[in-house]
């Protein structure tokens, strides 16, 4: 299988360790010429480095979460660290989104949870990097996974359980509009099961309208 790895930051490096240990050949796309990589990993680096990826026939296309593809116009599969994480994980997942606060909430939960007698695992953008981690989840863990709008974007599924704080306009350099960047929040909630479980900050109008995506029986508000 060859895959091409989109971005070589933090996310990107985890990334390859990942597939690589698969047996996946690799190759790091990267903008930056004068990234550093070690001497055994081909790369195509510089201006053009993610114009026309559907031309070096990949298997699949890895993309880093700050990197914007314009999926309708490539033919080859496109996956995430994020997507790929939550389709191996074999815990359950406690996702939290939202403007600003996501981080201290997640460390919260997380504390709460070790102090609770759970073995719990923190990742996201905070912690360790997800696919790092992978190997040292059980089934009976808990994860909790700080979610940003760019990992939930293209996400194919959804935490057992969403948390979305208030949400307010933010990243709009990177979102095509206010909408988009609502409607990858509400990516949190879309792909939730009956059995799943919905919580939302009630006192924020989008919030809330973003939990009726869910179809969990279970919805917790919180707010004033």
């Amino acid at each position: 299988m060859k895959i091409a790895i989109l971005g070589f930051g933090r996310e990107g490096e985890s990334a390859y360790r990942y597939w690589l240990g698969k047996g996946a050949e690799i190759v790091v796309h990267d903008n930056n010429e004068a990234l550093h990589l070690p001497d055994d990993i081909d790369a195509v680096l510089g201006n053009d480095a993610f114009v026309d990826l559907d031309q070096y026939n990949y298997d699949l296309l890895v993309r880093s979460p700050g990197l914007r593809l314009e999926a309708e116009s490539i033919t080859t599969p496109i996956t995430t660290v994020t997507n790929e994480f939550l389709k191996q994980c074999p815990a359950k997942v406690i996702g939290v989104t939202g403007t600003k606060g996501k981080g201290t909430t997640s460390t919260l939960i997380y504390e709460i949870l070790c102090l609770a007698g759970y073995r719990a695992h923190l990742l996201g953008n905070i912690g360790s990097p997800a696919l790092d981690e992978l190997n040292n989840i059980k089934a009976d863990d808990v994860v909790v996974y700080e979610m940003s709008s760019f990992q939930l974007f293209d996400i194919e599924t959804s935490p057992h359980v969403a948390v979305c704080l208030m949400v307010t306009e933010d990243h709009l350099d990177w979102h095509k509009d206010l909408q988009e960047y609502q409607i990858s929040k509400g990516n949190i909630f879309k792909y939730q099961k009956d059995s799943d479980v919905a919580v939302y900050f009630k006192d924020n109008s989008v919030s809330m309208s973003l939990s009726e995506l869910s179809k969990a029986d279970t919805k917790y508000s919180y707010g004033e």
